[in-house]
């Protein structure tokens, strides 16, 4: 079974149209351009607010986790004496309230750099 194209002729038009014509195909390009733009704006959008929604939540996972480290005192520094337990357990604690001060400079970062798409 063949098909068969038919190849659409364009039509003939005096030099005196040929502007308006040109004008009205320019208006349908640029139409159809917006429409398919509209769906790739949308998804760019929706890209960005879950970068700075896991941002934000990493920030507040690291935040709390060193939070609890440091109200929850190891046993071993009850003698008040410096042990490796309670060392790294300061350590430790410090670095993840740094990560989660980091996560959450970097989340106000990435939203002043990308403000809300304008209409």
């Amino acid at each position: 079974m063949s098909t068969v194209t038919e190849m659409r002729s364009n039509p003939v038009v005096s030099p005196q149209e040929r502007p308006a014509a040109r004008k009205g195909l320019l208006r349908r390009e640029k139409e159809l351009t917006r429409r398919r733009d509209d769906p790739s704006r949308l998804r760019a959008d929706l890209q960005k607010i879950s970068v700075a929604i896991s941002l934000i939540f990493l920030s507040v996972g690291f935040f709390f986790l060193g939070l609890l480290s440091f109200l929850n005192k190891p046993h071993a520094d009850l003698t008040n004496v410096a042990s490796f337990p309670s060392v790294s357990w300061i350590a430790g604690s410090s670095a993840s309230l740094l990560a989660g001060t980091t996560f959450l400079i970097a989340s106000c970062v990435f939203w002043r750099r990308y403000p809300k798409r304008r209409p």
